[in-house]
């Protein structure tokens, strides 16, 4: 099972660790209008579409509900049990007290039980005015009982009650020291060290809201 899936349930959403199996949950009781991700998103439109990487995904796994939605993506090469790439994309509907100040630190919280040692870059986004965004990039020496490390990063965009969340991972060489850059043994280190360099470039400059009432140049 890979890291992601307990980052999942941090997101806020009280699913079962077999999220990432394809099915798609239905709620039994419909919440009022206000309460989902259709009419919270209505009016707003997350551009997340990654153009900038070698290769194209493909839809591994979807989950919806009235409250959140989940999509799980993997490089279109990648045979069906291989979570060494990831891309996942979610929304939910959080209270309105919830901040990314409050999402951030659980994030690193988990990383910090579930990996040997972590270094943690966070960057409140600027360029935007509407919406509230956050972007970590952590770096995981090694997961526990896992003989790999995970790079990840993140965004959490905030508008009103509806929180999206944009997950990038990959797996890595184990290392002992938190943020030290380890290359897959056979590979290009310019072409690792590119790859790092790409997806944070995707989320400053490729995720983001755009909405009536949303200033952002990449909206026009």
């Amino acid at each position: 099972m890979s890291l992601n899936t307990a980052l999942i349930a941090l997101f806020g959403c009280l699913l079962p660790l077999t999220v990432l199996s394809g099915q798609t949950n239905q709620t039994e009781a419909s919440p009022s209008p206000d309460k989902t991700v259709a009419a919270a998103s209505s009016q707003h439109k997350l551009h997340w579409k990654n153009r900038a990487e070698p290769y194209n995904w493909k839809v591994v796994s979807r989950t919806r509900r009235d409250d959140m939605w989940i999509m799980e993506l993997a490089p279109e090469n990648a045979e069906k049990e291989d979570h060494s790439n990831l891309l996942i994309v979610q929304a939910f509907i959080k209270p309105e007290n919830f901040s990314l100040e409050q999402w951030s630190a659980s994030i690193i919280l988990t990383y910090q039980q579930k990996c040997n040692a972590i270094k943690v870059d966070a960057l409140k986004n600027d360029g935007a005015i509407g919406y509230d965004q956050r972007s970590l990039f952590i770096m995981c020496g090694r997961k526990l009982d896992e003989e790999f490390g995970v790079y990840t990063f993140l965004k959490g965009i905030r508008k009103d009650r509806l929180f999206y969340v944009i997950l990038r991972e990959i797996q890595v060489p184990p290392s002992e020291i938190a943020g030290a850059l380890t290359v897959p043994k056979g590979s290009d280190p310019e072409e690792v060290f590119s790859g790092t360099a790409d997806a944070m470039r995707y989320l400053f400059e490729d995720v983001y809201l755009c909405g009536p009432d949303i200033i952002n140049p990449q909206c026009q």
